[in-house]
């Protein structure tokens, strides 16, 4: 089953100029009256490269007041759509700190594995984007690379969407790395199947990883960028148990 992709914003943020942009086309059902809500649309995105080719949903949402917003998406009662995402496209024309702020907060305390990118559809860059910030930004309008020769604008949107995980697997269908087909294992075997369970890492995880990688692979990404995203892959991959700082230092050490 694909998981969704979610592009939401202010009214008159952007959302279809950027879903124009992505698709070359906008939902069939779109009012033109430029005042009707763009809340409950869907629409269709094609995510293609290398490795693979695969019809994306996408939904869009739309909201006046973020603090209620962000404290819906954030709860229980939403806990089912969150598990339906991979990634999530914020949409703004004119930066608001409380806006950023609320939306930084909503990724720092996510759970679930969904990428979330900010992008701004509308002017050139902006100055007063914190630099530090956990969110990435992107200016729709810029073309071409930058000084570190990656892609920006809706490539680089194209691109940051091919890495994220659309296959959402069925907790009940998946099944570990060793086969259960056999009835005749040993205790051994037995043993090691249990202890390959307890880690955690499942087959379609597996899958998952290794599609991911070779995605960011293909990418026209930098160095520096491509590391930023592996490590994000890893996060998202064994939780808990990933060091960074310890990934870095065997890695020195092999050097």
């Amino acid at each position: 089953m694909q998981k969704k992709l979610l592009i939401i914003g202010k009214r008159h943020s952007g959302k279809m100029s950027l879903l124009q942009q992505l698709t070359g086309s906008t939902p069939e059902h779109l009012e033109t009256n430029t005042e009707d809500s763009h809340a409950g649309l869907t629409h269709k995105f094609t995510i293609k490269n290398s490795y693979y080719e695969t019809d994306v949903d996408v939904w869009v949402d739309e909201y006046e007041d973020i603090n209620k917003t962000i404290s819906e998406y954030r709860s229980d009662e939403a806990k089912e759509v969150r598990e339906f995402l991979a990634a999530i496209i914020f949409t703004f024309r004119e930066f608001d700190e409380t806006e950023w702020k609320q939306w930084e907060n909503y990724v720092e305390n996510l759970e679930e594995d969904i990428s979330v990118i900010a992008v701004q559809t509308e002017g050139g860059r902006n100055q007063n984007i914190p630099d530090n910030s956990i969110l990435e930004y992107v200016v729709l309008e810029e073309t071409g690379s930058n000084q570190y020769n990656e892609s920006v604008g809706h490539q680089r949107v194209k691109e940051w969407l091919q890495c994220c995980d659309w296959q959402k697997e069925d907790e009940e269908e998946t099944t570990t790395l060793i086969s259960c087909s056999d009835n005749s294992t040993s205790n051994e075997d037995d043993s090691e199947m249990e202890d390959q369970e307890d880690d955690g890492l499942l087959a379609g995880d597996l899958q998952s990883f290794i599609s991911r990688i070779q995605n960011l692979r293909d990418t026209d990404m930098s160095k520096s960028v491509k590391h930023k995203e592996a490590i994000g892959i890893l996060k998202s991959l064994l939780g808990n148990d990933f060091d960074e700082k310890e990934l870095i230092n065997k890695s020195e050490d092999i050097n």
